[in-house]
């Protein structure tokens, strides 16, 4: 990670053409992965809403997962999805960066306000 870069430097500043795909480590070190997990039935109009909004929002490290709970068994094998559930039957929204999750959020602001923080 960061040592490789801190190391790599000099032979970068050198040639910068030769580089290009260390840009991709820079930015992943200094914008650490969202992961955004989903919880609803496809097509619900909340999940709905959440897709859209995030499919119009840069976010250029995140990881999008739908938990369709009546089709958990495919999506339950990936560890940012464990223990995560709808909250009083809603579309339900969790972020998560470093392995911390915010609090599960079930509308647009508070989705909104996850991904600001």
């Amino acid at each position: 990670g960061r040592k490789v870069i801190e190391t790599t430097l000099p032979l970068i500043a050198k040639a910068p053409q030769g580089f290009s795909r260390m840009l991709w480590s820079v930015d992943f070190l200094l914008h650490p992965p969202v992961e955004i997990t989903l919880v609803g039935k496809r097509g619900d109009a909340g999940i709905v809403e959440f897709q859209h909004t995030l499919a119009g929002r840069y976010l250029p490290n995140k990881c999008v997962v739908l938990v369709d709970e009546t089709r958990a068994a495919l999506t339950d094998g990936l560890p940012m999805n464990v223990g995560k559930k709808t909250v009083g039957g809603a579309a339900t929204a969790y972020v998560c960066q470093n392995q911390t999750c915010h609090e599960p959020v079930t509308t647009m602001a508070g989705l909104l306000a996850s991904l600001k923080a």
